[in-house]
């Protein structure tokens, strides 16, 4: 068995309509693709669809939304010439995004693409899949937009979404975390596997459909374990990265991780306003208690496959973690176990820790790693499923 890892990242600004585009999405994805192409590794590139809509609309107007909307497009189509790849992403609170007193003015009332009237989820996903097709085909001709993402993660409930998906055309989604849960707009825990797709069921995208059929889950990634709030709240993350992982990281990348924390802490800030998820969490006493003590006791948490979080121990811990737990079904070489890890440009320090991964990985697994695309992973899937994912 070898692994077939995805290396995704949700691009986007902040939640609010908030950020510099230039400075936390357009730099640094160029940096990014420099990085990762430098150790043969395709980065696939979740773009945010309405909040191109946004500028575009405002570009009609305003010379400089339309100089990020151009700009948008041209990173997009270079980071396909240089062989990655880009699927859809969308955070619906965009869609009637207004632009007032110099800041983006998002829905925070529709932030599911779940909420939205169904004729106006199946315009989006039609529209959102033709504009990426329209842009990139040009620039590689097989290149289709197959696969989605949902804004927050959130696919809940299911039924209308799996539905419109797959009469736009699209084969995959890959927004299920198994595990997490943020009411009220998730709940993935139960989900069919951490690790290894399925075709959802068409009343809940967690399970397995009865049927080799329907829309393909590849989940992102994602490790179940105990956390220790209170000793990264005391900067003691060698110690929590020990007792939740099992692995002693090294000084050097303590410091490159709380620089990362203090640097997304001082962008948040500078985008004013609590994030957007507090929003919509839960108000009640009990619910406020609950995520009160969790900053301060120790709590069972679902960390995601990030390589903007964890370090390169370990990210390449829970790849061995996976790999050895699944070799044993599949001994030999033919098989390709598709695994996603996630990240976000908005909220990196720099390349230092994804390359660091990656050359860690290299020594790791050598040919037992390979690299591939959303696509890539999405066409092995559908011709593997039955047969060797069952």
């Amino acid at each position: 068995m070898k692994i077939g890892l995805v290396l995704s990242n949700d691009w986007e600004l902040f939640g609010n309509g908030s950020g510099d585009y230039f400075e936390i999405q357009h730099h640094p994805l160029q940096q990014l693709l420099d990085v990762v192409e430098g150790h043969g590794a395709p980065l696939t590139v979740m773009a945010e669809i309405g909040q191109q809509w946004a500028h575009q609309r405002l570009g009609q107007h305003e010379s400089w939304a339309h100089d990020i909307a151009c700009a948008w497009e041209s990173i997009l189509q270079d980071s396909i010439r240089r062989g990655s790849d880009v699927q859809l992403h969308l955070h619906p609170q965009w869609l009637n995004a207004t632009y007032e007193n110099h800041q983006w003015q998002v829905d925070h009332g529709c932030l599911s693409v779940s909420a939205l009237p169904e004729a106006e989820m199946a315009w989006v996903l039609q529209k959102g899949k033709a504009d990426l097709e329209a842009l990139l085909k040009p620039i590689a001709a097989h290149y289709e937009c197959l696969a989605f993402r949902s804004g927050w993660y959130c696919m809940q409930p299911s039924q209308a979404v799996t539905r419109y998906l797959l009469k736009a055309g699209f084969r995959c989604d890959t927004s299920v975390v198994p595990g997490a849960h943020e009411a009220p707009l998730y709940d993935y825990r139960g989900a069919y596997s951490n690790c290894i797709p399925w075709f959802a069921n068409p009343d809940d995208v967690r399970y397995k459909s009865d049927a080799p059929s329907g829309l393909l889950e590849i989940p992102i990634h994602s490790y179940e374990s105990i956390d220790w709030p209170i000793l990264h709240r005391f900067n003691w993350n060698r110690l929590a990265d020990l007792l939740s992982f099992g692995v002693l990281v090294s000084k050097e990348d303590v410091t490159w991780s709380i620089a990362r924390k203090e640097m997304e802490r001082q962008r948040r800030l500078a985008a004013g306003g609590e994030h957007i998820l507090h929003q919509v969490r839960k108000k009640s006493i009990p619910d406020k208690l609950k995520r009160y003590l969790s900053r301060l006791l120790i709590v069972q948490s679902t960390f995601r496959l990030d390589y903007d979080n964890l370090s390169p121990q370990t990210f390449v811990k829970c790849l061995q973690r996976v790999y050895e737990a699944n070799r044993r079904n599949w001994p030999h070489d033919d098989v390709i176990l598709p695994i996603m890890a996630s990240g976000h440009v908005k909220r990196m320090l720099s390349c230092e820790n994804i390359n660091r991964i990656l050359e860690k990985l290299h020594r790791q697994f050598k040919d037992d790693v390979l690299y591939w695309t959303l696509s890539d992973a999405t066409q092995y899937c559908l011709k593997a499923m039955g047969t060797v994912f069952v």
